[in-house]
């Protein structure tokens, strides 16, 4: 979710160098407790939105994605025409998740309450496992389905993920599967069941306060 001063920084800087804005959404319905997620204004230039089933109506299975297009009318034409070429040069998508999301779509509301719920609950027993006493630290989350979890200085994130997967039965990431540019990382799933997902995380800030200890 960008801040509006930072989406008018990008409009200025793409402007000035006629580049597209690029803006992943597959998350934009589940932002952070708090948090209002709003539509930015379309830029002067193109601006190509990304989203698909897979996270707006909870269904990966279905495989469809979209794009949709704004900004200047002559470059989004332009552009929807290499679209249309490229979709027909390569594996066209499911029929029958096309015909089903005219019915997936305007029912997502329920779904997408019952998502938000988990990860507000999950992100709870999260901070109340990893509070003051923790060693490490959660970041501020501004919306979507993961959670990041910085870790002391001179931990080394892809051992104590190894650890954790080897000794104590809990699956996260490490920080570099995401680029962070600095700093040691671990990165969680809120998607999980609250209940196992209470056990992981008390799990991860037991094994970083043993290392810490040890």
């Amino acid at each position: 979710y960008l801040a509006p001063e930072q989406y008018a920084a990008i409009r200025r800087l793409c402007s000035d160098r006629s580049c597209p804005i690029l803006l992943d959404e597959v998350f934009h319905d589940y932002p952070a407790h708090g948090l209002r997620a709003s539509s930015s204004d379309e830029a002067s230039g193109l601006t190509v939105r990304l989203s698909g089933l897979s996270k707006v109506v909870g269904a990966p299975q279905l495989k469809l994605g979209w794009i949709r297009l704004g900004g200047d009318a002559a470059q989004a034409r332009a552009a929807a025409a290499r679209l249309e070429f490229i979709a027909d040069a390569y594996l066209s998508a499911s029929t029958p998740a096309q015909l089903a999301t005219e019915s997936l779509l305007p029912a997502r509301g329920p779904i997408q309450a019952r998502i938000l719920e988990r990860l507000e609950a999950n992100e709870r027993a999260a901070e109340q496992a990893l509070g003051s006493e923790s060693r490490a630290r959660l970041l501020p989350r501004q919306g979507g389905w993961y959670l990041v979890l910085r870790l002391p200085e001179g931990e080394d994130e892809e051992e104590l993920a190894h650890q954790l997967l080897v000794d104590d039965h809990v699956v996260v990431h490490p920080g570099y599967f995401y680029d962070f540019p600095e700093g040691e990382h671990l990165v969680l799933s809120l998607i999980s069941p609250p209940e196992g997902f209470a056990e992981g995380v008390s799990r991860v800030a037991r094994r970083i306060g043993t290392r810490a200890s040890g």
